[in-house]
């Protein structure tokens, strides 16, 4: 499918440059959707690959993730979670100490809700405003601009961000004003597409160990009402042994685990996703946690003892 083209940003916030901390897979698409607009970016991560990358598509590299957020107007948080974020904010060298009064940090990580509110507060007690902003849609939907984005926080934030979302984003929701209710919604899209990529694995060995042809099967799901966007994705490359690409298995641990400990503080039942948390964390043990999700059907197959000439 081509990449549609790139939409300038609708009102730059300033002359000031958007700074990127988190130059991964997410970070990186998107940092390049933005310097593509001819927006001045500068970005911050501690592998040298992924800042090489960053100035050979025309943006500046910082040595430090203060170097990066001097001077911006918005800085876009990226890491893999609460942990890496609050230390590139706040650690040595850390961006908050550069940020200038009435700037924004939009945090696009996925973390606890808890943790976007504290950091809301703390940031306020600055100056600095907060987005809570998560997104969804994969390095596929960063890099031709499609993601989801989830927004709360105040309209000062909201305004801030919002000139930079035309390039990014081919669908924004605002779910509040404060900082959390974004992360929540993020955190229980991720519980949802956990759940879908395992029972995929799920169907896809039942089908085998009943002597279906799995490909046939999932042509036949994908016309009916079972169906889901996992299943149709992630399906054919289980079928195929495509493991070279996507979302890492301690990716979803890591958000099974924030949808846990919420469902635990608010009383909520949970049950479901506790059984897909422990599939997630033997298929991590088995292949590694840094392997694609889609290895879980592996994990599945051994579980059903099928022959290895079966597996795909």
């Amino acid at each position: 499918m081509p990449v549609p083209p790139i939409p300038a940003m609708s009102e730059p916030t300033s002359a000031r440059h958007v700074g990127v901390l988190g130059l991964g897979a997410m970070g990186s698409a998107m940092a390049a959707r933005l310097i593509a607009t001819q927006a001045p970016v500068v970005g911050y991560d501690p592998d040298t690959v992924a800042m090489t990358r960053l100035v050979a598509r025309g943006g500046r590299g910082a040595t430090t993730p203060a170097e990066c957020s001097d001077g911006c107007a918005v800085l876009v948080v990226m890491v893999r979670d609460a942990v890496q974020a609050d230390a590139t904010l706040f650690g040595p060298s850390g961006a908050v100490q550069a940020l200038a009064d009435g700037s924004t940090v939009w945090l696009a990580s996925t973390v606890p809700p808890a943790y976007a509110a504290q950091l809301e507060r703390r940031l306020r007690e600055r100056g600095i405003h907060c987005l809570d902003g998560p997104v969804s849609g994969g390095v596929a939907g960063a890099e031709a601009g499609r993601l989801t984005v989830i927004c709360a926080g105040s309209v000062q934030a909201q305004t801030a961000v919002q000139p930079l979302l035309p390039p990014l984003a081919q669908t924004v929701f605002t779910v509040g004003d404060q900082a959390g209710a974004a992360s929540s919604a993020k955190m229980i899209n991720q519980m949802l597409t956990a759940t879908h990529i395992a029972v995929t694995a799920e169907a896809l060995t039942l089908a085998m160990s009943a002597g279906l042809d799995p490909t046939l099967l999932h042509r036949i799901v994908c016309a009916s009402a079972g169906t889901s966007r996992m299943f149709e994705t992630r399906a054919p490359r289980m079928l195929s042994g495509e493991f070279a690409t996507g979302p890492a298995l301690d990716i979803f641990r890591k958000d099974l685990g924030i949808a846990l400990d919420e469902a635990r503080r608010l009383g909520c039942p949970s049950p479901i996703s506790g059984v897909v948390a422990r599939l997630f964390d033997f298929a991590a043990e088995r292949e590694g946690g840094d392997r694609p999700d889609t290895v879980l059907i592996h994990a599945y197959a051994k579980l059903a003892a099928l022959p290895p000439e079966e597996l795909p």
